[in-house]
């Protein structure tokens, strides 16, 4: 087939217009790193919102606070959630991303998702089985919480002062639960009793030895450390 001169023009036109592998492989990495910028951002949005899993990766942001696992502040991070998921859909076309950015894209999509499910279903749990707030929180305190500092020490009484209150929020989901019909079976139940028994067994509790989180506390206190030996020479005599 021939072509005439104004589509042959058309043709070469459109060829210079057109960009180069290298463009669009410039634009595509372009494109690529202003989105981890923005999942970037995000995740320390996130992070934010969860002291306690700040404390897992090491900062002392907030450490003076445990996690909000409150209803009111579930529904926060979710309606967060759904907002900057809308973002990156209005800031991004997944077409135009490369492979891993385009991975990173939907796994974020599939975040959301996750999180709309367990909003769902969020009095369809076991509260207080094997690794529950009852034992996560203390086993939180001793093995997560660091102390270097007095300022530390102060921000650990403040996160034990909280557990309770913490327990409180959690006890009342359980029961919530437990009114539409969700409840452990009887045995975790009984697991569960002991657990909490072995966590208030002791100091100040009663007049045993000290429990684990006391005796804990107390290990990690300032006060309780050696002091360093003085290195300054003594004056003569």
């Amino acid at each position: 087939m021939r072509l005439s001169r104004r589509d042959f023009a058309a043709g070469v036109a459109a060829a210079a217009l057109a960009p180069t592998p290298l463009l669009a492989r410039q634009a595509t990495a372009g494109l690529d790193a202003a989105l981890t910028a923005f999942l970037d951002k995000t995740f320390e949005e996130e992070l934010a919102m969860d002291p306690e899993w700040l404390a897992q990766l090491g900062r002392k942001t907030a450490s003076d606070r445990l996690t909000d696992r409150s209803e009111a502040a579930q529904k926060a991070r979710l309606d967060w959630r759904r907002a900057s998921v809308a973002q990156m859909k209005r800031q991004f076309d997944p077409a135009r991303l490369g492979e891993d950015a385009r991975t990173s894209y939907d796994m974020w999509l599939l975040e959301l998702d996750r999180a709309e499910e367990a909003w769902r279903w969020r009095d369809h749990g076991y509260t207080f089985a094997r690794g529950g707030p009852h034992t996560g929180l203390p086993n939180f305190m001793i093995n997560m919480h660091p102390v270097d500092t007095a300022a530390d020490m102060q921000a650990y009484i403040a996160r034990v002062a909280a557990i309770g209150p913490t327990l409180d929020v959690q006890l009342e989901q359980a029961r919530r639960a437990a009114a539409k019909g969700v409840r452990m079976p009887r045995f975790a139940y009984d697991q569960s009793i002991q657990e909490v028994g072995r966590v208030t067994t002791g100091a100040p509790f009663d007049g045993g030895p000290d429990s684990a989180l006391f005796a804990d506390a107390k290990a990690r206190s300032p006060a309780s450390r050696p002091r360093a030996r003085s290195t300054r020479p003594r004056p003569a005599s």
